[in-house]
């Protein structure tokens, strides 16, 4: 009799299958119900106008910020309104000026109210999702971001101090922004497709859905800003925002909730420590020793992932901003478009081809290589073809975490995915807190004498997640054969 490939390993025996889908009928999902066309086109529609807003809203708030600092600090004769001229010129590198100081301590303190917000938000709504179900958190998400952009441009119109942005921050962060957003994709996304390889894949397409949703206001943002100023294109996000609020509530269709007639008592909203517990019960309670160890390890190399991601951001930017490169806006949006085209779009095709050969363990193992060789590339780049080059080296670069959150997702019981993608996007959240303002101190501080030493950094914290990966391979080759998902965590 022919062996078990190792993502027929991960599944439970066919009568068990049999049972938990009875169960999943019976008692939580919705996705039979749902039209998986239907999905797909009213979820990417969503996506694609929301992150469009979202781009087109940061880079209109970043630019307002240090205009309205520039402002009270610098006397001019442009109003606040006024869209500034471009920065970029030859003369990449130059003084650090009270506008920006204070700029820099505004956007610090805007970032972390709405991180606090949104961490508690993830936490509680993305477990609450698995009673109520994902639509009411997202079209909840879509809300709190255009109210943001409204109050945001009522701060611009009148001309108000800048501290009443925190307000329109706090709003958002509390409706979960932007990553909420996220977190009912991939669960939505989870809901609908069977574990292993059809799941990763479907996750790995959501993510590049999400990626060029931002590249299509990328190029248009800053010529956009330039023409009419700060208050219209704020304006055309949350106009966007209520479009896409719109298309949710019309067509997107839910993909789970819990029904009423199998057992009264869990229709009924559950307590806060049942919350704790099915956020935290994966890693510390749940389950076998195995199976916490299993995602104990998906959480720490998709936070090591992550924090290299988000690290490379900022620095990157500066780096490319400056001496040799010295790239302008325009350049750098077709950097944007190149790398959401290489690493996500070209990516996706590679996943699916590798997906017919090797188990989605050892692709992510080759992802963090390609993560890896992307930075070290990256950081020996010295002119702008170089530099370009390096994203091929990165094209499976983007494929660990969309693999992780499979793994993860799979592992996990159906009842339970909204509390697993919570704890996934929370740990996200967290990563772009901290690891931006750290690739930023690293560069800072190499500036002068290896100015690409913060890649190198990073790629040695890739390379940590590349050997937790190469070791979750192997556990996970040894210990799926006694796996089964009927004896899971369940409420």
């Amino acid at each position: 009799m022919a062996s078990k490939t190792e993502d027929e390993r991960l599944l439970p025996e066919k009568e068990d299958v049999t049972a938990v889908n009875i169960i999943n009928e019976n008692r939580y999902s919705l996705a039979g119900q749902v039209n998986r066309g239907r999905f797909y086109i009213s979820l990417t529609l969503v996506l694609l106008v929301f992150k469009g807003c979202e781009g087109m809203a940061m880079a209109t708030l970043k630019q307002f910020v240090y205009a309205w600092c520039e402002n009270n600090t610098v006397p001019s004769t442009e109003a606040l309104n006024e869209s500034r001229e471009d920065l970029n010129t030859t003369d990449c590198v130059s003084g650090e000026t009270e506008a920006q100081k204070l700029a820099s301590s505004w956007e610090l303190y805007l970032n972390l109210l709405i991180a606090f917000f949104t961490y508690f938000s993830l936490s509680i709504f993305g477990t609450l999702s698995d009673y109520l179900g994902r639509k009411t958190f997202l079209c909840i998400a879509i809300a709190g971001f255009a109210v943001r952009c409204l109050v945001i441009s009522v701060v611009i119109y009148y001309g108000l101090h800048i501290a009443w942005v925190l307000l329109a921050n706090a709003v958002d962060g509390i409706c979960g922004s932007n990553y909420m957003i996220s977190l009912m994709t991939y669960t939505c996304t989870a809901d609908m497709t069977h574990r292993a390889h059809e799941r990763v894949f479907a996750l790995t397409v959501m993510e590049t859905v999400i990626g060029v949703g931002k590249l299509t206001t990328e190029f248009g943002n800053g010529y956009f800003i330039h023409r009419f100023g700060f208050l219209y294109p704020m304006l055309t996000a949350a106009f966007g925002c209520i479009v896409g609020f719109c298309i949710a509530i019309t067509f997107f269709q839910d993909t789970y909730k819990r029904s009423e007639h199998k057992h009264r008592e869990e229709s009924r909203l559950p307590s806060i420590k049942q919350l704790c517990k099915n956020y935290i019960g994966f890693y510390v309670r749940d389950g076998s020793s195995q199976e916490r160890e299993s995602f104990l390890l998906c959480m720490l190399i998709f936070f090591m992932n992550e924090f290299t991601i988000q690290g490379r951001s900022n620095a990157l930017t500066l780096f490319q901003l400056s001496s040799p490169f010295c790239w302008s806006s325009e350049v750098l949006g077709w950097y944007s478009a190149a790398y959401i085209a290489v690493t996500m779009v070209a990516g996706c095709l590679v996943l699916k081809i590798f997906q017919q050969c090797f188990s989605d363990p050892v692709i992510a193992c080759i992802g963090l290589l390609s993560g890896i060789g992307f930075l070290v590339v990256t950081g020996l780049a010295s002119d702008t073809l170089e530099a370009f080059l390096a994203l091929a080296v990165g094209i499976m670069s983007i494929l660990p975490k969309s693999i992780l959150r499979g793994i993860a997702s799979s592992r996990a019981s159906e009842s339970l995915q909204g509390s697993l993608f919570a704890g996934l996007e929370s740990s996200e959240m967290v990563c772009s807190v901290v690891a931006g303002p750290a690739g930023l101190s690293i560069y800072a501080a190499t500036l002068n004498n290896a100015r690409g030493l913060v890649f190198y950094v990073l790629a040695g914290v890739n390379g940590l997640a590349l050997v937790c990966m190469i070791y979750l391979t192997r556990h996970l080759k040894k210990y799926s054969a006694d796996l089964n998902y009927s004896t899971l965590q369940t409420t």
